[in-house]
């Protein structure tokens, strides 16, 4: 009998993972026609902003450190507020996702999909079975 129990529950858990596979298959694999031109975006776009970066950090340099001039300049400039405020942009298209999915997307199909695997469960396996493994694995 407990030969059965467990060759029944693992029959079922691949089942489910074999669902869960399938639609993670169905649902994102169409988004993975986005990663090439994602990723070239991502690229050129970096060269330019890095370029732009570049030239704005080497005025910035030339007209604060190469010229000495009195701290109290800087602080009524926006000088420095824009070079913060360019690094943030250029940090944004650093973490740009090759895949337009986040872990919060991932874990909610997982969980649309899986959830009603749970009935299947219910009608496949009897709850006192299945409690009665859950016990001997873990325990």
């Amino acid at each position: 009998m407990r030969r059965g129990i467990h060759s029944g529950i693992l029959g079922v858990w691949l089942a489910i993972a074999g669902w869960l596979v399938l639609n993670l298959v169905l649902f994102l694999g169409p988004l993975l026609v986005f990663v090439g031109p994602l990723y070239a975006l991502r690229e050129r776009t970096l060269l330019d902003y890095g370029r732009l970066a570049t030239e704005h950090h080497l005025a910035f340099h030339r007209k604060w450190i190469g010229e000495p001039k009195g701290a109290g300049d800087l602080l009524g400039s926006a000088d420095a507020s824009s070079a913060a405020d360019l690094n943030a942009s250029v940090e944004s298209v650093r973490n740009t996702r090759l895949v337009p999915v986040d872990r919060v997307a991932l874990i909610q199909l997982l969980a649309a999909a899986g959830l009603p695997m749970l009935a299947v469960i219910a009608t496949r396996i009897a709850l006192l079975g299945l409690a009665q493994w859950i016990v001997n694995t873990v325990l």
